[in-house]
């Protein structure tokens, strides 16, 4: 039999508790004011809040020697939306995003969850190919907050590429759809014999582990700028 010798704490108590917590966001909300000032704030936008599920799970090595389930997720945070023309916009947004997977934790098939808490900043491109349909695509920066699992070698910064589709209900109401695709290993190479005992590959390290989600989100745009 093989167990998970790490600590446990759910990962809103965490997050509530860290101190450095106003030092973890500075790059990342700099990034999003002087990518906001770049654009020329004030002109052609729309400003909004959006929420959202995700359904997220881990590949590469992690998903081919461990046994990996995909788990549920949440999300929330806002958007900002600046027409180029009558086609094309490019959309900043400063999201939490609370998700994770489970893995096989025992020969009995039980399963430890590992919960992840991110700040995500995806920039994308929208492009209106049909009225009220949007494709948009971009890259995501994501930043770690807390983990429910102390690994050391948990990478604190993740790169993806996004991919979607949106669509306006009315003026005020828009919905959609995203697939996100990590290009980050979430670790640096773990020794699984940090973490199991009597596991047929104790000897292996975890090199290659970028994560993959779905997210579906709801987004109301309380401001327009003309």
């Amino acid at each position: 039999m093989y167990s998970l010798n790490a600590k446990k704490q759910h990962p809103v108590f965490l997050f509530i508790n860290q101190s450095n917590m106003k030092t973890r966001l500075t790059l990342q909300v700099l990034f999003l004011i002087l990518f906001i000032h770049h654009i020329n704030y004030g002109q052609n936008m729309q400003i909004g809040i959006v929420a959202g599920g995700s359904f997220s799970t881990a590949r590469g090595d992690l998903g081919r020697y461990l046994d990996i389930k995909g788990v549920p997720g949440f999300l929330s945070g806002v958007q900002i939306e600046k027409s180029l023309n009558d086609k094309f916009s490019i959309q900043p947004e400063l999201l939490i995003s609370y998700r994770g997977y489970r893995f096989a934790s025992d020969m009995y098939n039980t399963y430890t969850r590992n919960s992840l808490l991110y700040i995500d900043i995806p920039v994308l491109l929208k492009y209106k190919f049909v009225e009220n349909l949007s494709f948009e695509g971009g890259i995501q920066l994501s930043h770690l907050l807390t983990t429910n699992l102390n690994i050391n070698e948990q990478n604190l910064y993740n790169f993806s590429l996004v991919a979607g589709v949106s669509s306006m209900l009315n003026e005020k109401i828009e919905v959609g759809a995203r697939y996100v695709f990590g290009l980050t290993n979430l670790y640096s190479q773990i020794d699984i014999s940090h973490y199991y005992t009597d596991f047929p590959m104790r000897s292996r390290e975890i090199s290659t582990s970028p994560e993959r989600f779905l997210m579906f989100f709801v987004r109301y745009n309380f401001l327009s700028i003309e």
